[in-house]
């Protein structure tokens, strides 16, 4: 790994780091500042929004990691520019009408009783805003200005959130609703936004001085699949929460969700390094450089695996005092802490499988085996949930996560030529 992407690297693993703990101790707050069927209700909410988000920009905010940085590089000013205003227009377009249909559905469907005013403006805010932020994060993590990308929504919102949500208990006696947070919540993301975008002119504006030049087709088309990949991981992430909430019980919801929040402790570091390399891994694919690309891809693996087992050793010993952080009523969830947490550490293995394929232009590839996957999870969670309850969606996660790790990995290997996991034993080429 070059000394640019070490230090690019590590720079962008503290940012997370800490909003990866700020956004921790939110959840946590909100956990003992809620009651557990409230909690629920918001965790229900917060899924449904996080697959409407992921929609909403097409996934153009994914192509903008592969494309802008070229452009850029071979001197396409008008390209990145266009490239940038055509999907924030895009994005906040589709994430208005998303927005709306969720609403609309909610209240049809009755799933969470009434729906507040504090809801409806919190969904709206929530599903419009999300993807025209993501395009924004990641033009500027593709010029490599990491601090720029990140700071908004990793840092400074969570701290806006939790200073709000600190007044408002302060003056208040009774349990938070899932309407008041979602209120709240709205309130960090429409300041954050618009502090971000006055940050993002100040970094771009030499570059956007050029005339933009558009190639929506193109963008669209190639969007599109990673769009349907990207829902397709989404939905793996959040679908037991939301079939738990109408199989089982909102409670169920609550209990399951604290889990997968430790869970997301092992993807931190592996996300961080390809959000970072991810350009590097399309460039050596693109120059024909195998050798480069499996070096590159098995490095991450090792050092997101041997981050994971420490995670992992820790969470199976004193499971039950870090639920319990939480609240007392989420200790239930241990059995399924360890088993996502053993999931993870496998993933954390397993590397950029998904990346590997996307940076690939093996999209399709990549979009078929999620949405195989999200289908036998859900299969399997209708099966195992009325059995089992909370453990048998987790065992549900864990099959087809794994499942199509396995596969992608094989696949990777067999037809593209390229070894993206660690092996001890096996010397790999250098990075160059």
């Amino acid at each position: 790994m070059s000394d640019s992407l070490k230090k690019g690297a590590v720079k962008l693993l503290t940012i997370r780091l800490v909003g990866k703990a700020l956004a921790f101790f939110l959840f946590m707050l909100l956990a003992r500042q809620m009651t557990v069927s409230s909690y629920g209700e918001l965790m229900y909410l917060f899924s449904l929004i996080a697959i409407f988000t992921v929609i909403s920009p097409l996934g153009l905010d994914v192509l903008i990691l592969r494309r802008a940085n070229t452009f850029i590089a071979e001197k396409q000013y008008g390209n990145a520019k266009g490239l940038y205003q055509f999907s924030s227009r895009i994005s906040l377009l589709v994430g208005s009408v998303l927005a709306v249909l969720m609403i609309v559905g909610l209240e049809v469907t009755n799933g969470i009783g009434n729906v507040s005013r504090e809801m409806i403006i919190g969904i709206y805010a929530i599903i419009t805003l999300t993807g025209y932020m993501a395009i924004r994060r990641n033009f500027l993590l593709s010029l490599k200005k990491s601090i720029a990308a990140e700071l908004p929504e990793t840092v400074i919102r969570p701290i806006l959130a939790i200073i709000i949500i600190l007044f408002v208990v302060a003056f208040n006696d009774t349990s938070l609703s899932a309407s008041q947070v979602m209120l709240i919540v709205a309130v960090s993301w429409i300041v954050v936004t618009v502090s971000g975008k006055l940050w993002f002119d100040q970094q771009v504006t030499p570059l956007f001085s050029r005339p933009a030049k558009y190639q929506t087709h193109t963008w669209i088309m190639s969007g599109m699949p990673i769009m349907v990949t990207t829902l397709g991981f989404t939905s793996m992430a959040e679908i037991d929460i939301i079939i738990l909430a109408n199989m089982s019980s909102v409670e169920d919801s609550a209990v399951y969700s604290v889990a997968v929040r430790y869970m997301q402790l092992f993807s931190l570091p592996l996300g961080v390094m390809q959000s970072i390399s991810a350009s590097s891994l399309a460039l050596y694919h693109q120059r024909k450089k195998a050798s480069s690309f499996s070096a590159l891809a098995s490095k991450l693996s090792k050092i997101s695996f041997l981050i994971a087992i420490p995670i992992f050793i820790t969470l199976l010993l004193f499971s039950d005092i870090f639920l319990a952080l939480f609240g007392d009523d989420y200790i239930k969830g241990s059995v399924v802490l360890l088993i996502l947490a053993f999931m993870a550490t496998l993933n954390a293995w397993f590397g950029s499988t998904g990346y590997s394929l996307t940076m690939t232009g093996r999209q399709m590839t990549l979009a078929k085996l999620i949405l195989l996957a999200l289908a036998v999870n859900i299969i399997l969670d209708v099966i195992l949930i009325p059995i089992m309850g909370i453990e048998g969606a987790a065992i549900a996660t864990f099959i087809s996560t794994v499942g199509w790790n396995v596969v992608a990995i094989l696949y990777i290997k067999n037809k593209l030529g390229y070894l993206i996991v660690w092996l001890p034993f096996r010397k790999y080429g250098e990075v160059n």
